[in-house]
């Protein structure tokens, strides 16, 4: 599948790899999100909400409305 690029001109880019890939992991939510606060270490607080999205998305976790509430419920329950 490809799209054109409005940035580059109108040059197709193909954005099949995107969309059609499995997830890159088979960490959970709950998993990304205690070595996020693993790795950012004691007294770090808590990790905004922007910061659990990208480490999810970083980790390959897909990003749907159960996978952000189970990665936000760890932070709470995590840093409570």
């Amino acid at each position: 599948m490809t799209a054109a690029c409005e940035k580059c001109s109108g040059t197709e880019v193909n954005v099949g790899s995107f969309v059609d890939r499995p997830p890159l992991t088979s960490q959970s939510p709950e998993e990304v999100i205690q070595m996020l606060i693993q790795a950012a270490g004691p007294g770090a607080g808590t990790p905004p909400a922007d910061v659990v999205g990208t480490a999810l998305r970083q980790a390959g976790v897909e990003i749907t409305t159960d996978n952000v509430i189970r990665a936000l419920k760890e932070v709470l329950f995590r840093t409570a």
